[in-house]
């Protein structure tokens, strides 16, 4: 942030505290224990309600291990079956290409669209009589209590052309990814190799997991979702400058993925004092590079309230839902203001930072300056109007 020289400011920006959602929440939140049977053959907007009812549902119940442990079994099982038939594989690829059936921007397909595809479905019977570890219910049941499950296919683009077994990675998400050195894979067998966490290799992988681009998801099936709503003073209106706070760019240092999660899903949480508001951005996936924007964030007045608006900037990972704040301090002409607004985040996120930008700051001739928060960066501007 650039230093004010001309009148007295102090502010400070913190993150809040993350408080996870509780027992009572979970009563609160989720009408039911029942996992409600999604009938959609397709990703609509329904479909994705639904799943997120499950998904919170399945959160309340069970305990990251749990899950990870739900993953885990059913990724030999899942390999034996993309090896011993192969109509599996192409079934599952053809999903992912199928613009009905994903529209997540990335290599990957919920397993509630494929379970009953009946190649798919033969190929997991066939597996199970093979190996004669599981049945088809028990497949069902541990499904059922995955939030968000997915099949995700790394270098898909070289699926058909390879003849080379199929590996499984099953995502562990207790610990986490950032402290990983090795990722385990199972095959046919059940037979597990290593996998590093850092280099990719050059052949197809599949991996099971939970989906981080449900946000991305919704903005691909309504316009307004999540949009910034543009609302001009909230309090003490003085008549005089107002500013259209715009975004012109976005780059990140870091896409905070390893290769086996896919792309990123950044995010930003906009804040003035009054409300804080998530913006998704889907294309922002790949590090060291400007993504131009011409977004209208929101308009603010010069009142002592609205001197300054502050930026948080996440990656989605998933997992439970949790409260979090952005939280500033400043004085302006001898008037003291506080900022503290709620938010939520998935416990799993990973934090670029945050920063806080004065309402009256410099632009060069492009129109913006470059903010920092973290690892990530913004080109922001504005225009200026009076009442």
């Amino acid at each position: 942030m650039k230093k004010i020289y001309f009148f007295s400011i102090l502010i400070i920006l913190l993150s809040g505290c993350l408080n996870k959602i509780g027992e009572e929440d979970c009563n609160e939140k989720i009408e039911n224990n029942e996992v409600v049977e999604v009938t959609d053959k397709k990703i609509t907007k329904e479909f994705l309600d639904l799943m997120v009812k499950n998904s919170e549902n399945i959160y309340c119940n069970n305990t990251q291990e749990e899950i990870d442990k739900n993953i885990r079994e059913i990724a030999p099982l899942f390999a034996a079956a993309l090896n011993v038939d192969p109509n599996v594989k192409s079934s599952i690829s053809r999903a992912i290409s199928s613009a009905s059936y994903n529209i997540s921007q990335d290599d990957e397909v919920f397993y509630e669209l494929i379970k009953n595809d009946k190649n798919i479905s033969k190929g997991i019977n066939k597996a199970i009589s093979l190996t004669n570890k599981t049945s088809t219910e028990k497949l069902n049941e541990l499904a059922e209590n995955i939030p968000y499950f997915s099949v995700y296919i790394y270098n898909l683009e070289k699926i058909s052309t390879s003849s080379d077994e199929l590996w499984v990675i099953p995502i562990q998400y207790a610990n986490d990814e950032e402290s990983l050195d090795k990722i385990i894979a199972y095959n046919k067998n059940g037979e597990t190799r290593e996998f590093s966490a850092d280099e990719a290799p050059d052949f197809p992988v599949v991996v099971l997991g939970i989906s981080e681009r449900i946000s991305t998801m919704y903005n691909e099936l309504s316009d307004d979702f999540n949009q910034i709503s543009r609302k001009k003073s909230l309090t003490d209106w003085d008549g005089s400058i107002v500013h259209g706070v715009k975004l012109y760019g976005i780059k990140i240092d870091n896409d905070m993925e390893p290769w086996f999660k896919g792309r990123a899903e950044f995010y930003a949480v906009w804040a003035i004092q009054g409300r804080a508001v998530r913006q998704d951005y889907s294309n922002v996936d790949r590090k060291n590079r400007w993504y131009g924007k011409n977004d209208l964030i929101f308009d603010i007045d010069n009142t002592p309230q609205h001197q300054f608006y502050a930026v948080e900037a996440w990656e989605e990972d998933g997992g439970s839902r949790h409260t979090t704040s952005i939280d500033a301090s400043w004085n302006y002409k001898s008037v003291d203001v506080k900022m503290h607004e709620e938010y939520e985040i998935k416990s799993h996120d990973d934090h670029y930072g945050s920063t806080s930008i004065y309402f009256g700051h410099p632009k060069n001739s492009n129109g913006y300056q470059e903010y920092s928060a973290g690892g990530a960066h913004f080109r922001l501007g504005y225009n200026e109007y009076t009442k």
